[in-house]
């Protein structure tokens, strides 16, 4: 977790570590671009140990906030990064659309 974290800061994040007690809580809050993200981190396997826990699907699938992504490594967090930039990217375009702005 301390990687993908790390990997994070160093993309222009803030990151904290969830230390809740109640199960299926993500394990870190992402803050960029000013959004905040909640991400789960699983390591880097192919075993089925290393998925999303029924608690951690029942919180994903009922939270109102977003997608609820996992990432398992480092790379998996730059994929994400760019995905929220393009994303912040798209809605300034459409922001600027609905003023009548030129792009």
């Amino acid at each position: 977790h301390m990687a993908v974290g790390s990997a994070f800061r160093a993309l222009g994040c803030s990151v904290e570590a969830s230390q809740s007690p109640r199960a299926g809580l993500p394990d870190l809050a992402c803050g960029f671009a000013g959004r905040t993200h909640l991400v789960e981190v699983k390591a880097d396997t192919k075993l089925k140990a290393h998925t999303r826990s029924e608690a951690q699907d029942r919180f994903a699938m009922s939270w109102r906030g977003g997608v609820v992504p996992v990432v398992r490594n480092v790379d998996d967090a730059a994929a994400l990064v760019i995905l929220w930039r393009n994303e912040q990217i798209q809605e300034h375009k459409a922001a600027r659309a609905l003023a009548g702005s030129n792009p």
